[in-house]
């Protein structure tokens, strides 16, 4: 990893305040991964389960790993009842599963903590040939008004016009693209057949949910250190002001997906 983190003591954040991506990314994903059949999906990262569950819906069986073992425990408690769902505690830069293991892989909102290189080096080992995989993010868009105080505030506190990693999936995957964005592939290059797409699509939030979401935010908590809280209640304060009167509203979002397949 890029930075030292502790996606552990985050858990409760994640739990009631993350959420999942819009059902045209996972009909995207669908697509392009194939019929589901006897796929079994690599869930890097899992997190919670949020990409889990999507592709779950659309009848695929899911391996999800991650390096946080409380993450982990949500998912497995909330997935209890199917066996199509199985989780291990394990890194993407170094997966103990078989060459050729999977019909598929995704990351979500995860791939720019990765040592990039080792991270595709080991997805291509332990995909089938001509098997996809599917990288995306989500964030606000950046004219969104509540996203915009967030961010012109967080300015005002740490001089830095945003928090560590907070875009870096612009240049996470620039190697991985360079070889596969014309559909075309370099000799001995892993991945081929690249399709990018953008989906916007919008959240639902409240006040509370709005200030919850931005404390699960590890790069946030970094950035901030001991000043974390404080940040959080000006934060509050300044998306109070602009909320309407019912304390709901809506932040549009971009959808950032990549999609490349095992040559």
């Amino acid at each position: 990893m890029k930075h030292l983190s502790d996606f552990d003591t985050l858990v409760e954040e994640y739990t009631r305040y993350r959420t999942s991506y819009s059902d045209e990314l996972f009909a995207a994903i669908a697509a392009y991964f194939g019929a589901p059949q006897s796929k079994r999906v690599l869930d890097a990262a899992c997190g919670t389960g949020l990409a889990t569950r999507g592709m779950l819906a659309r009848g695929y069986r899911v391996t999800g790993i991650d390096v946080a073992e409380r993450m982990l425990g949500v998912a497995r408690a909330e997935m209890a009842e199917t066996t199509d769902a199985v989780f291990y505690i394990a890194r993407a830069e170094a997966l103990p599963f078989a060459d050729e293991a999977f019909g598929g892989i995704i990351c979500a909102q995860a791939f720019h903590w990765f040592d990039e290189a080792a991270a595709l080096a080991e997805f291509a080992r332990v995909l089938n040939r001509g098997a996809g995989l599917a990288i995306f993010w989500k964030h606000a868009r950046p004219d969104d008004p509540y996203a915009r105080a967030v961010r012109t505030l967080f300015t005002r506190w740490t001089g830095r016009a945003e928090a560590p990693l907070e875009s870096s999936f612009r240049d996470s995957l620039a190697g991985l693209w360079a070889q596969v964005e014309r559909g075309g592939e370099l000799p001995g290059a892993p991945f081929r057949d690249g399709e990018l797409r953008m989906m916007r699509f919008r959240l639902h939030y409240t006040v509370d949910s709005y200030i919850g979401y931005h404390r699960s935010r590890e790069n946030l908590r970094i950035a901030l250190g001991s000043e974390r809280e404080a940040f959080l209640q000006a934060a509050r304060s300044e998306i109070e002001a602009l909320a309407p009167s019912g304390g709901k509203f809506d932040v549009e979002q971009d959808q950032f997906l990549y999609c490349a397949r095992k040559a």
